[in-house]
């Protein structure tokens, strides 16, 4: 797990007393796979525009109405398959919808792969993405 202490300094309320669970870190650059960066972003247009060049991203958003809004905003582009995952469907259907993603992603086409979620995808799941945002919208 990579040290987050200084992402904790520089967005997080200070005051506060926050210790370090972990005192060696001595495997921690094992682990140096993942940057945190904050970037404000405001809508899914936005988001539009960090995904150009990227073969595969994941985003998740806060709601399931925000992530189907931004879901119908992706499907206008061009080259993309896009996938909306949420609780509004069935298990079934999502299970489907992770076998296809998985393949998708394993063998990459000339399509851009683009996951619209939320937060039901983050716990558990197996898929590497060459990014990922986490948004507040």
């Amino acid at each position: 797990m990579p040290d987050i202490q200084p992402l904790f300094n520089e967005y997080v309320q200070t005051g506060l007393d926050i210790r370090d669970m972990v005192p060696d870190k001595f495997l921690f650059p094992e682990f140096y796979n993942c940057r945190y960066k904050y970037i404000k972003i405001d809508s899914g247009s936005d988001l539009i525009q960090c995904a150009k060049g990227k073969k595969s991203l994941l985003i998740i958003t806060n709601g399931k109405r925000s992530a189907l809004k931004m879901y119908f905003e992706y499907l206008k582009q061009k080259n993309t398959q896009v996938y909306y995952l949420s609780t509004y469907q069935t298990a079934n259907d999502r299970q489907k919808a992770m076998e296809e993603i998985r393949e998708k992603i394993k063998n990459p086409r000339k399509e851009q792969i683009i996951v619209i979620s939320t937060p039901m995808m983050e716990a558990g799941t197996d898929l590497d993405f060459e990014r990922m945002r986490r948004g507040c919208f």
